[in-house]
């Protein structure tokens, strides 16, 4: 299989449907359900395309904020379950906010020390 962009992953195993996927993050699935609603809705309405565009736009670049939000936020809360069993006696005190912007709009992430 050919990655069609540069930063593509290729899979090895095979591709699950979107219902299999969206079965372990069920917000997202709703989401993306309300979103299909809005088009529907601007169909029903007799909207044009550019429309039905301006009324999701919006609530999809929420939604890519969020999952970016909550992409960003796993691993470092992995690392702070496991930071007491690796540096039990270790003192942490403050904190450090990384930021990020992206299309969807700023990812931060506050990192204790």
């Amino acid at each position: 299989m050919k990655p069609s962009s540069p930063t593509a992953v290729a899979r090895s195993e095979p591709t699950t449907s979107l219902e299999q996927r969206s079965a372990s993050r069920p917000a997202l699935a709703q989401r993306l359900q309300e979103i299909l609603d809005l088009l529907d809705d601007a169909r029903a309405a007799g909207c044009s395309a550019d429309e039905a565009e301006e009324r999701v736009r919006g609530p999809i670049r929420e939604l890519g904020r969020e999952v970016l939000q909550q992409r960003a936020e796993e691993p470092h809360a992995r690392v702070q379950q496991q930071r007491p069993h690796l540096q039990p006696r270790a003192v942490h005190e403050g904190k450090q906010v990384l930021i990020w912007h992206t299309t969807y709009g700023a990812i931060r992430v506050e990192e204790t020390l």
